[in-house]
């Protein structure tokens, strides 16, 4: 997590309730090294900021899953 992120999940708020996808470590480690905390210890850390409503698992890099899942008015996205 870094500012960032803090920054995304703040605009995102300005638009309504907000669900964040967190990717799970299976698929960080696709791409780079798994983070010190794992997705289990992340997700409370993401949920205790006050923009997310809600945190759910990102199994894969792609959005795809989770947008169909819960049909969101909008999507908002980083670009790192």
């Amino acid at each position: 997590m870094h500012n960032g992120h803090g920054k995304i999940l703040k605009l995102a708020k300005k638009y309504k309730d907000v669900i964040a996808g967190l990717l799970i470590d299976k698929t960080i480690a696709t791409y780079k090294n798994i983070p010190y905390l794992d997705c289990d210890k992340r997700k409370v850390f993401v949920k205790d900021i006050k923009y997310a409503n809600e945190v759910i698992p990102q199994k894969t890099l792609d959005y795809v899953e989770n947008l169909n899942l819960i049909e969101p008015d909008y999507a908002v996205h980083g670009n790192d």
